[in-house]
């Protein structure tokens, strides 16, 4: 689902808050449970304290704000915690939370993977053309040049996190158009430019926080560049270095010919030749092997170091592979059994006085989302102005239509249809000809193929809208319609017992089907 700058900004803000990191190797996390002041910790004791937990952050904070006597302000949040703890011990840091191998337990998502192996291995390419003497621009802190590489692969990985959908569609639409182009069409708002956002109340240095802008090529005709400007140019560089390096579509015949194009566009203060490329590669092959001999760890996926080969022996690259499907659980139960073992909970429910409203739908959204194996699942209910609005959700969308969405019985849509028709409706594809004009439009821009419609015309009607993406069909065989229909009864003799007798208690899907065809 496309979205606004501001909510892109509030949902990685929402979820950084309540430290739902889980999932999340970033350059953000630390070690749990650490009781000295960090500034103590040997390499070593550091090391084993990151593998045993490279995603807790709590700690990061309490002991951040002891480390520098000389600093009496505490730090706010993660990233002004990282920066008190220092260069060095940051470095060490970001090289135990890209630990893809001893992390992939606690990550959902490769392109997670992708973004913070990128990061890493950016930072390493721009500190040795810094080093190396191929930057021809004034005088650079290499921590600063660091801080800067690292975070302009940040926003990727917060985004990958927390909006992976999103984020897929726009790294689907970056072959057809430019990243930017992308990444603004579908989160309104650049990686990199939410980065700065994200950040731009920290301690970092002034010129890491303003060198987080889009590159331009424009900029290399300003006669003078500023610092932060700099630091912008060779961050920029030494990620789509990797990223060109590290990308499977460019043959092994084409690479030459991507190189000289991206060296040709930075070559007024970047000095490198495509042979200088082959020894960078493996000056990278060696310094990923030291980061691992040293910490024992696996520092990037198993396809780095596998492509940095396939490039120094002029062979293609593997393709990436597809995420690996779940295996189907055999002691799984049929969905119709899970909702007749739920009625009694919601029947047991129903019957309390007085009637908790909250409770209920809650327990009716979780337990069909549970029993369909659903993506999305929202309520939404009508209110005193009619319209219908999203109370209560399970899934990515939620917040976002919660905010966004109002239907009303009067719109001509599934939605409105089915409001205004007292009938269901189950929708195996929504890109078909003659379903698409019904389907809103928040639903075809977030890859929702199958939908499912539960309409209740209660006292204050509320109506189930039941989602599944990527090609897979919400199913409702005799047995689960039969369920579906007993819970139905339920609520309606629960919630408005007085008017039961005038209500719908069996699915009604034959009239939005009549209604498409009319």
């Amino acid at each position: 689902m496309a979205l606004e700058a501001y909510e892109t900004l509030q949902i990685v803000r929402d979820g950084m808050k309540n430290l739902e990191f889980a999932s999340l190797p970033t350059v953000v996390k630390t070690a749990q449970g650490l009781t000295k002041d960090l500034d103590r910790l040997t390499n070593s004791e550091l090391a084993g304290l990151i593998a045993k937990d490279p995603f807790a952050t709590a700690a990061v904070l309490e002991n951040s704000n002891k480390g520098n006597k000389a600093d009496s302000t505490d730090a706010s949040n993660l990233e002004e915690a990282l920066l008190k703890l220092g260069y060095q011990k940051l470095k060490q840091i970001v090289s135990k939370l890209l630990d893809m191998e001893g992390a992939k337990e606690k990550l959902r998502y490769p392109e997670q993977v992708e973004a913070s192996a990128e990061g890493l291995c950016s930072c390493i390419l721009a500190e040795e053309i810094y080093k190396r003497g191929f930057w021809y621009g004034s005088k650079l802190k290499m921590e600063d040049l660091y801080t800067a590489t690292i975070l302009r692969s940040y926003g990727r990985i917060l985004m990958s996190s927390f909006a992976i959908d999103t984020y897929r569609t726009a790294m689907s639409m970056v072959a057809s158009s430019n990243e930017k182009q992308a990444f603004t069409e579908m989160f309104g708002i650049t990686p990199v430019d939410m980065t700065r956002e994200i950040l731009k109340t920290t301690k970092l240095p002034k010129e890491t926080i303003k060198s987080l802008k889009e590159f331009d090529p424009s900029i290399f005709q300003n006669p003078v560049l500023k610092q932060d400007e700099e630091y912008m140019i060779l961050a920029e560089f030494s990620l789509k270095l990797t990223v060109l390096l590290f990308d499977y579509r460019v043959t092994a015949r084409k690479l030459d010919k991507e190189l000289d194009r991206l060296l040709s566009t930075f070559n007024s203060l970047i000095k490198i030749q495509i042979t200088d490329c082959t020894s960078l590669l493996e000056m990278l092959n060696e310094e990923i092997i030291k980061i691992e001999a040293k910490y024992e760890i696996e520092t990037v996926p198993q396809y780095i170091p596998k492509s940095i080969q396939c490039r120094l022996t002029g062979r293609d690259l593997p393709a990436m592979k597809a995420p690996p499907k779940k295996k189907v659980d055999s002691t799984v139960k049929p969905p119709e059994d899970i909702i007749n073992a739920g009625l009694e909970e919601i029947e047991f429910s129903a019957k309390k006085r007085p009637l908790a409203l909250d409770k209920l739908y809650n327990g009716y959204v979780t337990l069909i989302h549970t029993a369909l194996r659903l993506d999305e699942t929202i309520l939404f209910a009508e209110n005193d102005d009619g319209d219908f609005r999203a109370v209560f959700g399970l899934g990515d969308m939620f917040k976002f239509v919660a905010k966004r969405v109002t239907h009303t019985a009067k719109d001509n849509n599934l939605i409105g249809l089915c409001a205004k028709n007292d009938c269901d409706a189950l929708v195996f594809d929504t890109k078909k000809e003659t379903v698409k004009p019904k389907i809103p439009d928040w639903m075809l821009v977030d890859n929702v193929n199958s939908v499912f419609v539960m309409y209740l015309k209660l006292n204050s009607p509320i109506l189930l809208c039941a989602m599944r993406r990527n090609g897979q069909q919400v199913q409702l065989p005799g047995p689960v319609i039969k369920a579906l229909s007993d819970l139905k009864r339920i609520l309606y003799l629960s919630v408005d017992a007085e008017n039961y007798s005038g209500f719908k208690t069996s699915l009604d899907l034959k009239t939005f089907n009549a209604l498409l065809k009319g």
